[in-house]
């Protein structure tokens, strides 16, 4: 963070102007810098991994008890070619957040990420509560109370889900401050 900043704020060559507003940073060249040092550059781009998906699956953005119900969502039943081009098109929505890892990672710039995880992690709730109902009825022998049990064993799961918004999120909020990655 610390290096994005002197990058950002710090001064030019001629020390005249800052680099954000800098006519120096117009001629930065991508390729040269990745020329330059593709060891480092990989590096670089391990690091942001890393750093992408600690912040992506943390408390704050998306904790990792989720991603139980993500891959069901995901992997629930075979594609054919109709969802797979679906799914697809989900994914290429995911090219904006990932082009920074190139750059540096920021939860700012990933959380566009989240409304599709939380697509297939309804998806996953959803046929989580349709596995548990059939289970159910075929273990109670009793077919008629399989609607209701659907509603019930679904309704739990996002009950769950919305008590820890409520009673953690504002806590993690609260925690977070304006400047946390100028502190770490």
């Amino acid at each position: 963070v610390a290096g994005f900043d002197q990058v950002t704020w710090g001064l030019d060559a001629a020390g005249q102007e800052v680099n954000f507003f800098s006519p120096d940073i117009v001629s930065f060249s991508m390729l040269d810098h990745m020329r330059a040092d593709p060891v480092a550059f990989a590096r670089l781009v391990y690091q942001n991994l890393r750093d992408f998906l600690g912040t992506l699956f943390h408390i704050r953005m998306f904790p990792t008890f989720l991603l139980p119900f993500l891959s069901l969502g995901l992997f629930d039943f075979a594609w054919d070619r109709r969802r797979a081009k679906k799914e697809w098109l989900l994914c290429l929505s995911t090219a904006p957040a990932l082009s920074f890892l190139l750059f540096f990672v920021q939860e700012r710039y990933i959380g566009v990420l989240l409304p599709l995880l939380v697509i297939w992690t309804a998806h996953g709730l959803d046929r989580f509560g349709v596995w548990m109902t059939d289970t159910l009825t075929r273990l109670l022998g009793r077919p008629k109370f399989g609607a209701i049990w659907g509603h019930v064993l679904t309704g739990i799961p996002v009950a769950l889900l919305l008590a820890f918004c409520v009673v953690m999120w504002p806590r993690e909020a609260a925690g977070t401050q304006a400047s946390r990655t100028a502190a770490e």
